[in-house]
This record gives structure tokens, C-alpha cells and sequence, in this order.
């Protein structure tokens, strides 16, 4: 999958929107080429929609640093 700034006047794909898309999402996995497109607005929408179920886990270091004792004399 890909997206790509659209270079036409094409509607927003968004359900009851209005506006022109300013992004496009290229699917080519299957044999016909499909594309989304989408304005700001509905972009943002999906992105928020997203988040709440795709969340990104914590990048674990590759060796586990030494805990540091903080001593006071």
C-alpha cells in the first residue's frame, strides 16, 4: 500500500463528504489496482480510527543496560 499526494480534481471517497481528495491510498496486492481516495479531513478521521486499534508497542533495547545506583555520601 502507498499514498500518494493527488495531482487532479478528484471527490473525497468519504461517506457524504464534498470536499477534493488530496490524498490517494494505492492497494496493487490484487490483480485490479483499487484506490481510496481522501480530503484532509477524512484522512485524519481514518488516522484517528486507526490508532485506536493499531497502538505501537515500546522499542525494547537490544541489551539491558545496568541499572545506575544514584549513592550520596
Amino acid at each position: 500500500m502507498e499514498i500518494e499526494k493527488v495531482r487532479m480534481n478528484i471527490k473525497c471517497d468519504g461517506s457524504g463528504c464534498k470536499n477534493l481528495a488530496t490524498y490517494t491510498i494505492l492497494n496493487k496486492k490484487f490483480v485490479f489496482d483499487s484506490s481510496i481516495h481522501l480530503c484532509d479531513t477524512c484522512l485524519n478521521e481514518l488516522y484517528s480510527i486507526i490508532g485506536k486499534i493499531v497502538v505501537p508497542k515500546n522499542i525494547e533495547p537490544i541489551y539491558k543496560s545496568k541499572g545506575v545506583k544514584n549513592e550520596k555520601n
